[in-house]
Order: C-alpha cells, then sequence, then structure tokens
C-alpha cells in the first residue's frame, strides 16, 4: 500500500533533508561551556561581595540564567506585583510599593541585597549573558559594612559599577 502520491517521494525527502539542515544551521557555533561560565561571573562580580545598595527606583535587565541570582524577600502589606510575559521566552515583572517611602522592598541579587523604597522593575530575557542595573531617585546609597556613600544614580552594566551623572 502506498502512503504517498506516485513520484512525491523525492520531494518529501528534499523537503525533508533542507528542514532538518536548517536546524542544524539555526543553533549558531558551539559554546564553550568554561567560557560562558567565565562571563557570568564577570557580570556578576559587582554582586558577588555583601552590600546593601538602596534607591527609590531599579530597573534590572538579565538574561534567564541570571534569574536564580534574584530572589525577593518577603512582601509588605504595601507591595504590589506585575508581571507580562515577553515574546521572547522571557518575562518583566514590576514591584511598586503602594506606600513609597515608609519600609524598603527587599531583594537579593548576588551577594548584594536591594532595598527599593519605590519601584523595581525586572525585565528577564531570552537568551544568554546580560546583566544591567540601573539605581536612580532621591536616594541612592550604597552600604557596605559600617561605611554608607551617597552616590545618586548608579548604573552596573558590563560587569563595571559607575556612578551616573
Amino acid at each position: 500500500m502506498r502512503t504517498t502520491a506516485p513520484g512525491c517521494g523525492g520531494v518529501v525527502a528534499v523537503t525533508l533533508a533542507i528542514i532538518v539542515g536548517l536546524c542544524a544551521c539555526a543553533g549558531g557555533p558551539p559554546v564553550d561551556p568554561e567560557a560562558l561560565k567565565r562571563e557570568e561571573q564577570r557580570l556578576l562580580a559587582p554582586f558577588s561581595r555583601p552590600q546593601t545598595l538602596a534607591a527609590d527606583r531599579f530597573e534590572i535587565t538579565m538574561t534567564a540564567n541570571f534569574f536564580d541570582e534574584f530572589v525577593p524577600h518577603l512582601r509588605s502589606q504595601t507591595q504590589r506585583r506585575e508581571h507580562s510575559p515577553r515574546p521572547d521566552g522571557g518575562a518583566v515583572y514590576t514591584f511598586v510599593d503602594e506606600v513609597p517611602g515608609r519600609t524598603p522592598m527587599r531583594f537579593q541579587l548576588g551577594a548584594t541585597e536591594l532595598w527599593v523604597f519605590e519601584r523595581l522593575r525586572l525585565d528577564v530575557l531570552g537568551g544568554r549573558s546580560e546583566l544591567t542595573l540601573n539605581a536612580s531617585g532621591e536616594r541612592v546609597t550604597l552600604h557596605t559594612g559600617d561605611t554608607k556613600q551617597d552616590l545618586g544614580s548608579v548604573e552596573i552594566r558590563d560587569g563595571m559599577f559607575r556612578r551616573v551623572p
């Protein structure tokens, strides 16, 4: 019993070969696991020491491989959380304090604690190896041990901590 029309077997075989070839090429070059691990450690380095970064507003962009490094602490009664999916398979999370300025919302990113007085937006992307943070507002401070620094706005991008004018 024939399952295809006469003469169609060659067309099906060629079509299947094209699809398999395209799928094999779509993966891109192989990723060196050790190089990827070094890149992830480099991007996480600013968050690797115990410190507290406090600000009115935070915007964090990360790829999904860093999502396990982000930990929300206990939620307050005045905190609202929103979630929406992204087309690339990631998600956008927004945490807003309905009564800003009183007790900060607390999050952990690596070994760094984040105190948020108004709003935190977390954009989780598909893909790999991106981790940026922007902190802004009237109060942006860094606490390390017994030291407190007033910073103005801060950006952590490409593994580097920078003050933003």
